[in-house]
């Protein structure tokens, strides 16, 4: 009976021996995968910081291209100002002196730079069409201020381009 007493005690003591180690192992295992979890939710979190960092320092970026493009867009159009102006004294003069208003503009010159203006064939450009000389008389002058209004109107349209270019250009960069 002691040799089976003692060996039931034996037995439970393997048994108890046994469940301690492996609940140990248990818990080891739970606290080596709660730290990987742990590590796994800091990396996330620690992305998504540097996500918003990045993203806060392109739309900073962004700012500064744009503020950079509207200086240099308000002083193309005051460079812009100062030519025109120019050039309106310019045609004053020109209009102001006394061999000018006398040149008729031929009819098929109105037509001409009619199509190109509209950048539109209405008909064939080409053909001999009749003239109608009851059309308003076109003088030198006439054509000088809407040649010169035209390429004003030409030139703000590239500047305006080119600095829509330029801040494409800026932004792409980055």
């Amino acid at each position: 009976m002691i040799t089976m007493l003692l060996g039931n005690r034996f037995l439970i003591t393997i048994l108890l021996c046994s469940l301690v180690s492996a609940f140990a192992t248990y818990k080891i295992f739970e606290w080596k995968h709660g730290k990987q979890l742990a590590e796994i939710e800091n990396a996330t979190w620690q992305m998504k910081v540097d996500n918003l960092n990045t993203k806060n320092a392109i739309d900073l970026y962004n700012n500064r291209v744009t503020i950079e493009q509207e200086k240099n867009y308000i002083l193309s159009q005051k460079k812009q100002e100062v030519v025109t102006k120019y050039i309106n004294k310019e045609v004053i003069k020109y209009v102001q002196a006394d061999n000018t208003g006398k040149c008729d503009m031929p009819a098929e010159w109105v037509r001409l730079h009619d199509i190109a203006a509209r950048n539109n064939i209405a008909g064939d450009a080409d053909s001999t069409a009749v003239t109608n000389d009851s059309a308003a008389r076109i003088t030198d002058i006439d054509a000088l201020e809407v040649v010169t209004e035209n390429y004003l109107t030409c030139n703000e349209v590239r500047e305006q381009l080119m600095n829509l270019q330029e801040w494409v250009k800026k932004i792409k960069e980055k």
